[in-house]
């Protein structure tokens, strides 16, 4: 029975895919950790890049396919809380503006 490489690559496609999506999943704490999302931006394209040569190489294929669903899930998932955060702000300003309206509305 031949056992699997366990190399360096798969170990760090893991690693910073579980990196990159706690930086990915922060600003759902506050919107001030918003920037730093942008550090998943520079550790997610690394992290896909070893999985993917550690898949190739027939490393440790458990790691190296958990290392990339991660790297994918943490690219998109500020995409998707940028979306929720703009959501919440133009429905704030709506409600705003509608008492503005009503104010106005009711000096007349």
């Amino acid at each position: 029975m031949e056992e699997k490489k366990d190399g360096g690559l798969c170990k760090a496609a893991f690693v910073l895919g579980i990196i990159s999506i706690v930086f990915a999943l922060l600003p759902l704490l506050s919107a001030w950790f918003m920037f730093l999302s942008a550090i998943n931006y520079i550790l997610t394209p690394v992290g896909l890049i070893c999985g993917i040569i550690a898949l190739v190489k027939s490393q440790n294929t458990t790691k190296s396919v958990i290392g990339i669903v991660l790297c994918v899930l943490a690219f998109f998932a500020p995409i998707l809380l940028a979306e929720y955060y703009l959501a919440s702000a133009v429905e704030t300003t709506v409600n705003v503006l509608d008492s503005v309206g009503d104010i106005t509305n009711n000096l007349n």
